[in-house]
């Protein structure tokens, strides 16, 4: 029976820390069983067992030896770095696409600023992560790094900052913990409120009437906050009236309500969503009562997820470069391991991936270029997501 029950881009995570226990009974030098033999006592394939062998080997915890196999590391004899050079990284077991690309990305830094990198995985921030930071301190970790979290565990997040042993470098504004945050109080989620208000106007340049924004029900989202502000600056630059912003439960039911709603305004619909999740979650939604994009409505994405390349048809959607926010939450973290603060002060630019949903190639065709520069946007139209850059 397969160890794995949870998503399949979290196999090899959860496969890593697996392993990362076996080795923790070995001795240095010790050989582990052969990737094949691990897939087969896992449960999974070889593919994921080597995918989670390579992590470790980054992180310094293996040796892999070509024609020999793969061999627990000697700790002292690998040269591991001074605390400062050891960060941990606890990824959360309900991480979503954006979340586990931040983490690939941080990976990426972690390799060319010579960092080791150690993972570790949650499904909440309580005890559990407690007995995860003092395993990371014991490795030599002098900080910790939160790519993601569920925003319904923001408190315990919170909590968990403070009482810990080791400085945790988060991706939100946690109240009172500002200087936790990868980002300046006075610059984080300014990147996500222009979005929506350049979303609202480039809809309006495009001819589209009614413009509502639809997103999560998430009291404590401090994005969505960001984006609802931005959606009622937009209204209100545009003398619009018309106030149409609707916050969504999880769950099909929910979202085909919301399409039965909007049904009847369109084809002058256009309708700016939270994210790539929700506005695919409308599209599929929209075509359950025969109605679908551009043809009868328009939506935009935000995050440029694989998810917005795949969807039918594929979306247009905004984005910052991943690469930012992974670079931020490493210097900041390394930082804090030093009892010293890297935050950064300058908002990354904004692109727009057009792809079919907008409806932007039969309103404005090769005039396009030209909106995107007075709107102050990057524009990208590549059929593929966001470039990941070295």
């Amino acid at each position: 029976m397969s160890l794995i029950s949870s998503s399949p881009q979290l196999k090899y995570l959860m496969i890593k820390e697996h392993l990362d226990q076996l080795i923790q009974t070995l001795e240095s030098g010790d050989k582990l069983p052969s990737e094949r033999d691990l897939a087969s006592e896992l449960g999974c394939s070889f593919l994921t067992v080597r995918k989670a062998l390579n992590l470790l080997s980054q992180e310094g915890r293996v040796v892999k030896r070509t024609g020999s196999g793969t061999f627990v590391a000697d700790f002292d004899s690998t040269g591991a770095a001074s605390q400062q050079d050891r960060i941990g990284l606890l990824l959360h077991a309900k991480g979503d696409a954006y979340g586990l690309r931040i983490a690939g990305l941080l990976a990426e830094e972690a390799r060319q600023r010579e960092v080791h990198l150690i993972t570790k995985m949650v499904d909440h921030f309580g005890v559990q992560a407690d007995a995860q930071i003092k395993e990371l301190a014991r490795e030599g970790c002098g900080s910790v790094i939160v790519p993601w979290l569920p925003w319904d565990q923001s408190d315990e997040l919170a909590t968990l900052v403070r009482r810990s042993g080791l400085p945790i470098c988060v991706p939100v504004l946690l109240p009172g913990l500002e200087e936790n945050c990868f980002e300046r109080p006075t610059l984080f989620g300014q990147t996500t409120q222009q979005c929506v208000e350049a979303a609202g106007a480039y809809f309006t340049e495009l001819g589209y009437e009614q413009i509502a924004f639809v997103g999560p029900v998430s009291p404590e989202d401090t994005i969505l906050q960001r984006k609802m502000m931005g959606y009622t600056n937009f209204i209100c630059r545009f003398g619009i009236t018309d106030f149409r912003s609707h916050l969504v439960k999880s769950g099909s039911h929910a979202m085909d309500k919301l399409a039965t709603e909007l049904a009847p305004l369109c084809p002058k619909l256009a309708v700016i969503a939270y994210d790539d999740t929700h506005a695919v979650r409308l599209l599929t939604a929209m075509h359950k009562i025969g109605l679908s994009a551009p043809g009868d409505f328009a939506v935009l994405g935000y995050n440029d997820t694989d998810a917005a390349l795949h969807s039918d048809p594929p979306l247009s959607s905004f984005y910052t470069r991943y690469e930012y926010v992974a670079h931020w939450l490493l210097r900041h973290a390394l930082a804090l391991s030093k009892d010293e603060a890297d935050q950064s002060t300058q908002s990354p630019p904004l692109y727009l991936h057009v792809r079919q949903t907008c409806g932007a190639d039969k309103r404005l065709g090769p005039d396009l270029s030209a909106l995107l520069d007075r709107l102050g946007l990057l524009e990208s139209t590549s059929t593929s997501s966001p470039e990941v850059l070295s």
